[in-house]
């Protein structure tokens, strides 16, 4: 009888649990939604830090290394042809046809503290500062890193179409700004009082921002 009694007790403070979780979960999404308003509205008040993108300053990218990527609100802004966004810009090495670029975000997106998420977009502009005719079509992949940690990483093989880029710039992808990732419902058993009780975690939305981290790298064919 004590056995059933703890077991019992035991589910209904998991029940409890679920629910205030699930109310913490509920306040975190508004919180999350209201700092992508708040940060949009600065990009979109901010002034733009260059007239064209020659005036630029540009990171020397070598080949083999992984660049970090930190934009935040002391990261300058720039008038793009389809709006303003905060950026970072690199200087490429010369590329070599197979080479790969390759670029990622790792974002904690579990838990309560979890923050908008980011997707980034490379721009490849011409040794005249001129974006490329053909920009490399990236598609993300999503992918685990642990219990609390996911990303999203591509990458494309260098091609005649993009071998003569100079110059990168990586942006927040204004075709998810203001858009969410969904993290479905989560569901598992948990041990409770000598029981195996299910725990549910509610569906998530994670809103994309103008601001994160990201990685950038050139790897060479030869490596």
């Amino acid at each position: 009888m004590a056995t059933i009694q703890r077991a019992l007790a035991a589910v209904a403070m998991i029940a409890t649990l679920s629910g205030c979780l699930a109310d913490v979960l509920a306040r975190r999404e508004v919180e999350r939604q209201e700092l992508v308003t708040q940060t949009a509205e600065r990009v979109s008040s901010g002034q733009a830090c260059c007239k064209s993108y020659q005036d630029m300053s540009f990171r020397a990218l070598a080949p083999n290394t992984e660049q970090e990527i930190v934009l935040t609100t002391a990261s300058p802004i720039y008038e793009f042809a389809f709006g303003k966004s905060r950026f970072d810009a690199f200087a490429l090495p010369s590329l070599q046809i197979g080479d790969t670029l390759k670029l990622s975000a790792i974002e904690l997106i579990n838990g309560p503290s979890a923050k908008p998420i980011f997707r980034p977009l490379v721009l490849l502009l011409t040794e005249a500062f001129e974006p490329l005719k053909e920009q490399p079509a990236l598609e993300f992949t999503h992918y685990f890193m642990g219990w609390s940690t996911e990303g999203h990483s591509a990458k494309v093989a260098v091609s005649a179409d993009i071998q003569n880029a100079k110059y990168a710039v990586v942006l927040a992808d204004p075709a998810y700004v203001g858009k969410s990732y969904i993290k479905g419902e989560l569901s598992y058993m948990s041990s409770a009082g000598g029981a195996l009780v299910p725990v549910s975690v509610p569906e998530q939305r994670f809103p994309y921002g103008y601001e994160g981290k990201a990685f950038i790298e050139i790897k060479r064919a030869s490596n």
